[in-house]
């Protein structure tokens, strides 16, 4: 993206529509934002521009770092829409809930000697028992979702579905992977 390859895009369309949640009493916020980063001669990622949400307007502005205050704000939403987007689009929806039927199958259907079987085992341990003690603690209503998250409970379990609906596992073999 740009020219020279020195733009980003960071784009958090996933979050849109997320319904947000209520902490002691006050209301939760998350944005869909974009955020535009230049990577500087050194590679380094600087912020260069924010929208905090999908839809351009006049009641969505670009912020930019000049903008003071407001840019440091817009800077905040970005992170927490990011902290949201990796703990569960990423980390949980497309690792935890992707690999678990590689590692039903793999026990199922793989010989403990095939050679598939030993090389993924060591991998898999702990796996179905962080998945399982994950869905009684951590999602469970009340859990540590709900309190740390800024969506609710239903909103991330909406964004997990899609997150793995779309996930393109073709792709992710390596010479696939590679080539993108």
């Amino acid at each position: 993206f740009g020219a020279g390859g020195r733009l980003f895009l960071a784009d958090y369309r996933m979050l849109t529509g997320a319904a947000t949640g209520v902490y002691n009493g006050a209301p939760k916020y998350l944005y869909d934002p974009m955020a535009l980063f230049a990577a500087g001669d050194d590679g380094a990622l600087v912020p260069v521009a924010i929208q905090l949400q999908q839809t351009p307007g006049p009641d969505n502005p670009i912020f930019l770092p000049s903008h003071g205050v407001n840019w440091d704000l817009a800077k905040v939403m970005v992170m927490v829409a990011d902290c949201n987007v990796s703990a569960l689009y990423f980390h949980q929806a497309r690792t935890h809930m992707v690999i678990e039927p590689i590692v039903l199958g793999t026990h199922r259907q793989l010989a403990a000697s095939h050679p598939l079987h030993i090389l993924l085992d060591p991998h898999f341990e702990g796996t179905l028992y962080i998945n399982h003690t994950g869905q009684k603690t951590v999602f469970k209503a009340g859990g540590t979702i709900e309190t740390i998250s800024a969506a609710t409970r239903d909103s991330f379990r909406a964004l997990a579905v899609s997150a793995v609906d779309d996930f393109p596992f073709s792709q992710t073999a390596l010479p696939a992977n590679l080539k993108s």
